[in-house]
């Protein structure tokens, strides 16, 4: 009798890692297809790669809400704004902290013309992403992120009052918890651009100068707190990339902001180098530079190089670095096959 207990708990262990299995292969082939999703630019093969996803028996609910929030932004994109508010909310179902669902909602109310609602959700996503601690935004820029297999941008966001470029006591508050975030080891070794945006009201011209003034308060506090210079890049685009609806006063505090982005990993120092590892160095800084000067299509090559030679000469370090800006890379130009490739390989080699 005991034999057989035993048998029956054997073969349903067996069977319930069975099921386990299916089901981890099954989200992997979600994650295959959302990443080929969000890097189509045709809108018929992004909703048929989102909805392809959906048809399989993945239970991740990280992965699942993504993908129903791009199939929103799809819908959305082709003016189905119904069903886009209804995936939208799908992804709030399974993912209730995750930010973007809000602001895109706030977007397609304002489409819409429900200025409630809109306001509505545009408070709970400003409520949600307007201070974080050190180990969120860790999580948020590092090439490491549990959520990283999804392919997203690695990125954060700091607000600014309107007509503002000085920072307030709340702000320091934020940038004393990035400051942590950036010295600690995870990101010790990362590079990152500030770059600044405005709303819409004012002329081209004052708005350009006050993102640069925004990006500029954020670097010039971080090297007064000795922040190494070379780690940090500044840039204004002005009014011209709005992430939020500038119809509305909600949307308008959204777009004054100064976005924190990874552009690159640095090469580890050491006191002796060899001929080839000098050489991988300098290809990497090379792409790196070109990352940050929004040439990534003629980083990519050179970085696959550096990529080559860092395996054949099993550079363990220079590896991780030339795979940390080649993923960066392929974001930039949209390949989010190759980048996910890429990020398994990066994640690998921990």
């Amino acid at each position: 009798m005991v034999t057989t207990k035993r048998l029956m708990l054997l073969f349903l262990m067996i069977f319930l890692s069975l099921i386990v299995c299916a089901w981890a292969d099954e989200c992997q082939k979600a994650v295959d297809l959302y990443n080929k999703g969000t890097t189509s630019t045709n809108l018929e093969e992004k909703e048929k790669f989102f909805r392809q996803a959906l048809r399989l028996s993945c239970q991740d609910k990280e992965v699942l809400a993504r993908i129903h929030n791009n199939l929103a932004d799809t819908y959305e994109q082709k003016g189905r704004l119904q069903e886009a508010v209804t995936e939208y909310k799908k992804a709030l179902e399974l993912a209730p902290d995750h930010e973007i669902p809000y602001i895109s909602l706030g977007d397609v109310y304002a489409k819409l013309k429900n200025a409630k609602l809109s306001a509505y959700y545009y408070d709970q996503y400003h409520k949600r992403v307007r201070f974080k601690n050190d180990q969120q935004i860790i999580s948020s820029l590092s090439l490491r992120s549990a959520q990283r297999s999804l392919v997203p941008v690695p990125r954060l966001d700091l607000y600014f009052g309107f007509n503002e470029s000085t920072l307030t006591p709340e702000s320091k508050k934020q940038l004393q918890e990035l400051l942590k975030a950036l010295n600690s080891r995870e990101l010790q070794t990362y590079k990152f651009r500030l770059a600044g945006h405005t709303c819409d009201i004012g002329t081209d011209e004052y708005n350009q100068r006050l993102s640069e003034n925004r990006a500029k308060a954020i670097k010039d506090w971080l090297e007064a707190q000795d922040y190494p210079k070379a780690q940090l890049v500044t840039i204004g685009f002005g009014k011209r990339e709005p992430v939020a609806d500038n119809g509305t006063e909600a949307g308008r505090i959204i777009n004054r902001r100064v976005e924190v982005r990874t552009i690159g990993v640095s090469v580890a120092t050491k006191r002796s180098r060899s001929l080839a590892e000098t050489e991988i160095s300098q290809a990497i800084k090379e792409g790196e530079k070109l990352i940050q000067e929004g040439k990534a299509g003629k980083a990519v090559s050179i970085l696959e190089k550096a990529v080559e030679s860092s395996r054949i000469n099993k550079f363990s370090d220079e590896l991780k670095t030339a795979l940390g800006n080649l993923y960066l890379a392929y974001l930039e130009i949209g390949d989010g096959t190759k980048a996910a490739g890429l990020l398994k390989e990066l994640k690998e080699s921990d």
